[in-house]
């Protein structure tokens, strides 16, 4: 569905507010998905949203929907994965540009990258849940958590010194390279804390496959046929 024909369905059905979620804005990038905008389009759907709606932000939205007012024709926009072209069109490019954007050998990128904006101005976290992403076994932090530890002590020693901060004997977090089964072992725990037993089940198999001898996955097992 083009976005002209999806502007029409969404004046048709009238709802107060509508939340437009985007996956990546680039070009020249092979997307099997079919997901991605080229950064023209997507500038041409943001003065479609300027000139017709009330765009706001996820944030002021959540507020207006906990106290029942949500003003109409309000529109947010998001992203659904993180990609680096992601912040490049959602921030303000002035800032980016004084930057210098994302930097060569720095890794993870997006971490090198806030940490710079947050020596310009202030970041914060927000208290809802806006999205939840995939966890499999191909991510990076799965794949190439090494690498990333690795990156990530430069990062964080580049921000103290810009900070005049001494980096030494600090605690930074390490992302921890687990097995196959030890990976599906936590899934399965994480499922069934949220009561999802079907999921908990179903990793629990997968870690038996894979260490048939662990206890802790026949333990997990157990407790999600009993469902608890």
């Amino acid at each position: 569905m083009n976005f002209e024909r999806a502007a029409r369905v969404v004046r048709r059905l009238r709802p107060s507010c509508v939340i437009l979620l985007y996956h990546r804005v680039t070009e020249g990038v092979r997307d099997a998905s079919r997901l991605s905008v080229s950064e023209d389009r997507f500038a041409e759907h943001m003065q479609v949203l300027r000139d017709s709606y009330r765009p706001t932000s996820l944030y002021e939205l959540i507020q207006c929907h906990r106290r029942g007012i949500i003003p109409r024709h309000s529109v947010a926009v998001a992203f659904d994965d993180g990609y680096a072209d992601n912040y490049l069109v959602g921030m303000r490019a002035g800032v980016l540009r004084g930057l210098g954007g994302y930097r060569e050998g720095y890794t993870p990128e997006d971490l090198d990258l806030f940490l710079r904006l947050a020596e310009r101005g202030r970041l914060a976290n927000l208290a809802e849940v806006l999205f939840r992403y995939r966890l499999h076994l191909n991510s990076i932090c799965h794949t190439k958590a090494r690498f990333l530890n690795e990156g990530r002590h430069r990062t964080i020693e580049d921000a103290c010194k810009r900070r005049g901060i001494d980096s030494e004997g600090r605690n930074i977090i390490q992302l921890r390279q687990s097995s196959i089964a030890e990976t599906h072992l936590r899934w399965a725990w994480w499922a069934l804390s949220v009561g999802n037993t079907a999921t908990a089940r179903k990793h629990a198999l997968r870690a038996i496959r894979k260490a048939p001898l662990s206890v802790d996955s026949w333990r997990v097992l157990a407790c999600a046929l009993r469902r608890h």
